[in-house]
């Protein structure tokens, strides 16, 4: 299932210009910075009380995953069709949604050391960012 849809994604995604790439990865990237600031905090109220990304993940509302749609479908060009552009959408915030993905977030952020807040949550988009694209190769 992840397969079809990382294949969806590509296809479309590879055919798009650098700048409308980039603004779809902050659409989605945007959205966990929340989730980024709440990782960073329950890592320092111990490790025994650290939340994992997935059920932090699931604490995004509905309206939030659809303005991140929102934005995702306004970053793409009109030369798309109506129905591949929503096609495409759904896709990516499948892929973000997906347990696959937020394991190898988490994985991945849970190396992080930074006492800085800010620091930290960049370095949670980076890898966030780093992520999208790693997949989106596959």
């Amino acid at each position: 299932m992840l397969f079809q849809i990382i294949k969806l994604i590509f296809e479309t995604f590879n055919r798009l210009p650098a700048k409308n790439k980039e603004q779809i990865i902050d659409t989605v990237t945007d959205l966990f910075q929340k989730i980024f600031k709440s990782k960073k905090q329950s890592k320092e109220e111990g490790k025994d009380k650290d939340e994992n990304l997935k059920d932090l993940a699931n604490q995004i509302t509905e309206p939030q995953w659809e303005f991140t749609s929102l934005g995702i479908l306004n970053s793409l060009p009109m030369s798309l069709t109506e129905y591949k552009k929503k096609k495409f959408t759904d896709s990516v915030i499948k892929l973000v949604q997906s347990e696959e993905f937020l394991e190898e977030l988490e994985r991945r952020i849970d190396k992080i050391d930074s006492k800085e807040n800010d620091l930290y949550e960049e370095q949670c988009s980076l890898e966030m960012r780093k992520l999208i694209a790693e997949m989106l190769r596959k």
